[in-house]
């Protein structure tokens, strides 16, 4: 369990720090960010009024409009959103002054963190709580739900917060909270259309055909209406906004880590659950008596395959058809592409691995140590996530290992360093903790006089992780270790003298490209700007002579080939 929540995180991590390694160039001084205590506490008492005097005007509209709670309702409500309304609203009015006050006397004021914190902070908790709102009218609206007059109230209340912060966004905030809404609406849509395909599929299997009167409530209407909702709202953030107007790291991690990842996740896990449960229906031990009900439950998983299949071609669309001004990155962008589709389904075809391993153990073994029916079920499950995992595996790797035995520039890419490191780090990791964990099993029952069959139930899955890890460090590995005898054979053999600013990840990206001594004369500057690793490489490629000088100064690299008579820099 350990390992299999702290992969998943090693992974994004790492993702995360290629994409910005990737897009990251030269965009010139950043805007002014400043924090101070002030601002911490002027805007963060703004939000907590804000969320006062919302919640006040909310709950006396609602009363309004709910004539029944208006006359039996306690007074204890009434006092608090009176309170809420006639405390709240004069000192939001003065907190309001006074950072209007502020913008006027100083321009930063609204670059500083304080401000665009609770610009965001506050955009995003009154579009969640209108979101809320807004599924209640429409249950109402479509006869699931009965009416509630606090729920027109939020959604008027909470409606009018969002829409008065969405025009107040600007700049690096307006980029985060796209994202943030693309993120919600992607979500509800995903949700809202399984559930519309899932609990159709339920309803024509007729599984469950008393289910509606028993719950009061139309499954499927509930789903349309999450799709009602979270199409227009991602729509809105995404299409017409996000895709446009975010900034490249904002916008590859959502595409990365959300779309394609999400979106090809889903479609793994969804294919898997559906292809297992039609193996043991035919060839298994079904627990269920009847077709309809051993097929229910894999309808919400049909749902989740033809949607998650739908969100990574979506998404993919966007990579596959980049139109990058540097050339070099978009492809390093699509190389980031294919290895995160090969990774996820390496990662499905070695937990299949494991599954076999621990279906021939309980297959040898006695059927009653397991408490299962033999090993046919887990068989089965390994076999089904190897026929999912190893066929996209083999065709975006087969297609990797074309391109890097063509090109030098394949072979040299940081995404495919990065992921052969990152294979074999990982692995490697599961494995030593698989040959700790197996250690302990063994001798704490040696050591305790229980060593037997018992022994062998309780280490046959860090045997398997074992297995199936080691092999995935060793062969990545191998290919690594291969490609970097032969590229350091091919590499250039040069010497480079740098002036300009201190940059230790510039340096190893120049050592993995040439061979030879690297001298860096640090000068920390405001006109000395960033080094960028692609750009210096094209210019250091251009010059045939043996030692070169580079200068950084602003946004203009200068490359001065040093001649035999020359003397460097001392």
């Amino acid at each position: 369990m350990i390992i299999g929540a702290i992969i998943p995180l090693i992974i994004l991590i790492l993702i995360i720090l290629l994409i910005r390694k990737v897009v990251s160039r030269d965009g010139g001084a950043s805007a002014p960010q400043s924090f101070s205590i002030r601002r911490l506490f002027q805007y963060g008492l703004l939000f907590g009024l804000v969320i006062v005097v919302s919640t006040g005007l909310s709950g006396l509209i609602g009363r309004a409009l709910d004539f029944r709670i208006l006359l039996t309702e306690d007074k204890t409500s009434l006092a608090r959103n009176l309170s809420f309304v006639m405390v709240g609203i004069p000192l939001l009015w003065l907190v309001a002054r006074w950072s209007s006050r502020n913008f006027k006397e100083d321009s930063r004021e609204r670059l500083s963190f304080g401000w665009n914190a609770y610009l965001y902070t506050s955009s995003v908790t009154a579009l969640i709580i209108s979101l809320y709102a807004l599924h209640d009218l429409y249950s109402w609206i479509f006869g699931e739900d009965s009416y509630r007059g606090n729920s027109i109230a939020q959604l008027i209340v909470w409606g009018g917060v969002w829409f008065s912060h969405w025009h107040y966004f600007g700049g690096r905030n307006l980029e985060t909270n796209l994202v943030t809404g693309s993120v919600i609406g992607l979500g509800m849509t995903a949700v809202g259309a399984i559930g519309v395909i899932g609990n159709s599929i339920v309803e024509i299997l007729g599984s469950e055909p008393k289910r509606l009167l028993v719950s009061g409530t139309n499954s499927i209407t509930n789903g349309a209406i999450t799709l009602l909702i979270g199409f227009p709202l991602f729509y809105l953030y995404w299409v017409r906004n996000g895709a446009r107007r975010t900034q490249e790291l904002l916008k590859y991690t959502y595409l990365f880590l959300i779309g394609i990842t999400g979106g090809f996740i889903l479609t793994i896990v969804s294919l898997s659950i559906v292809t297992y449960k039609t193996l043991v229906w035919i060839i298994g031990n079904p627990i269920a008596n009847s077709t309809s009900e051993h097929f229910s439950s894999s309808a919400m998983a049909i749902g989740g395959a033809l949607v998650g299949v739908a969100v990574w071609s979506y998404h993919r669309s966007f990579i596959l058809g980049i139109d990058s001004d540097n050339l070099d990155q978009g492809k390093e962008i699509r190389r980031i592409y294919q290895y995160i589709i090969s990774g996820i389904a390496l990662i499905s075809s070695s937990v299949g691995l494991l599954m076999i391993f621990i279906a021939v153990m309980e297959a040898l073994a006695p059927a009653a140590l397991f408490q299962s029916q033999g090993g046919q079920n887990t068989l089965l499950l390994a076999v089904t996530l190897l026929v999912i995992g190893v066929p996209i595996w083999w065709k975006f790797w087969s297609t990797i290992e074309f391109e890097a035995s063509q090109l030098q520039e394949n072979r040299a890419s940081l995404t495919r360093r990065t992921f052969l490191l990152m294979l074999f780090g990982v692995s490697s990791v599961a494995s030593v903790i698989s040959i700790l964990t197996f250690s302990f099993l063994v001798l704490d029952d040696i050591l305790n006089s229980q060593f037997g069959d018992q022994t062998l139930r309780e280490v046959r899955y860090p045997l398997g992780i074992l297995l199936a890890n080691g092999a995935i460090a060793g062969y990545h590995w191998n290919i690594y270790r291969g490609e970097r005898s032969l590229l350091r054979k091919s590499l250039r053999k040069v010497s480079i003298i740098l002036v300009g600013p201190s940059a230790p990840e510039f340096i190893t990206g120049l050592k993995h490209s040439f061979d030879g001594s690297i001298t860096n004369y640090v000068v920390d500057t405001p006109e000395s700007g960033m080094w960028n690793i692609d750009e210096a490489i094209s210019a250091i490629d251009n010059y045939d002579g043996e030692r070169v000088l580079l200068m950084q100064e602003g946004r203009k690299l200068k490359v001065i080939p040093l001649t035999s008579h020359e003397r460097p820099l001392s």
